[in-house]
């Protein structure tokens, strides 16, 4: 009996061992490494976004490697993985945090790249977060309200479409118009219809104006040059023409303005002629002795000039 008893304190107790060792070297077994078949590459990351120690490094899609250490670096975070030496990491690889079952767990994804140059392990692989359920449930959440309003104001449009449509008078002026629409179709349909002909002709015409201008254009370039260095030619002539014509306006200017000052001396019965037309008493006079003139030289065509000439001074006349 006391044999029996020991005996089952000894299997008691190698199998507690055997549990323990078990235990330890399944958690140390994820942390082994194996010398020269992994490498240490480093990740930086906005966020760790649940990696934690141990995670997974999945490479194309294939386990490959685990994350040894997690810490914060420059606002974000940087990872230190250790990957299996047949990785074949390019010089343009990149990494994602992903989601790696439904109910939790994440894992980084590392895509090889298709560089012609190999990655070189002492740079460090830059990396990004996908947004996992989580994140979609807080994005939701904070469009929601944004939601429940947009809802409302489509529910408040439909209801506002629903009483224009309803209403009677809107829906006869829609009638109406459409009715004038389909009248004003037939009629451009009509009026097209009956002129196509005169429409394709000048058509014709105007492609085959164009056409002929595209050969006179291609086939005489020198009566074009001609034509515009006649056109050239003239305006350097009117320029010419204009400039030999500013004297003459200046002299036209100033025979004005004498024309001018000869009109005002008229009106303010200045000058000979002035008085003559303004002042009645100056032309009086001046017409009576012009009648008188005329008299006097008729008197001497008919008679003759009487002429009492006397030399020397007057003779003094005796006291």
């Amino acid at each position: 009996m006391r044999n029996t008893k020991s005996l089952e304190i000894k299997v008691g107790v190698v199998s507690l061992l055997a549990i323990i060792i078990l235990i330890a070297g399944i958690s140390f077994g994820n942390n082994l490494s194996f010398g020269s078949t992994n490498k240490t590459i480093k990740l930086h990351f906005p966020n760790s976004n649940g990696i934690k120690k141990s995670s997974p490094i999945s490479i194309n899609g294939h386990e490959s490697g685990r994350v040894e250490e997690v810490k914060p670096f420059n606002n974000g975070v940087e990872i230190i993985a250790s990957i299996t030496n047949n990785s074949d990491l390019r010089e343009d690889a990149s990494a994602i945090i992903l989601l790696k079952e439904i109910t939790g767990g994440k894992i980084i994804e590392i895509s090889p790249g298709i560089s012609n140059n190999k990655f070189n392990y002492n740079n460090v692989l830059y990396g990004k977060s996908s947004t996992d359920i989580g994140n979609l449930v807080a994005i939701l959440g904070d469009v929601s309200g944004d939601a429940v309003s947009l809802l409302r104001r489509l529910d408040t449009i439909t209801y506002s479409i629903n009483r224009l449509f309803v209403d009677d008078d809107f829906g006869a002026k829609l009638n109406n118009s459409l009715t004038n629409l389909d009248s004003v179709s037939e009629k451009v349909k009509l009026i097209i219809d009956k002129n196509y002909n005169n429409i394709n002709y000048s058509i014709e015409n105007i492609k085959s104006l164009t056409s002929d201008l595209k050969t006179f254009m291609k086939d005489k370039p020198e009566k074009i040059d001609s034509l515009l260095d006649n056109f050239n030619n003239l305006a350097l002539r009117i320029n010419q023409f204009v400039d030999d014509a500013d004297p003459t306006l200046k002299e036209i200017n100033d025979l004005i303005s004498n024309m001018n000052s000869v009109v005002t001396e008229i009106k303010e019965k200045k000058g000979l002629i002035g008085r003559l037309i303004n002042d009645d008493d100056f032309a009086k006079s001046f017409e009576e002795a012009i009648s008188e003139l005329n008299s006097l030289v008729q008197k001497i065509n008919n008679h003759g000039i009487n002429v009492n000439a006397r030399l020397g001074t007057r003779p003094k006349e005796k006291k």
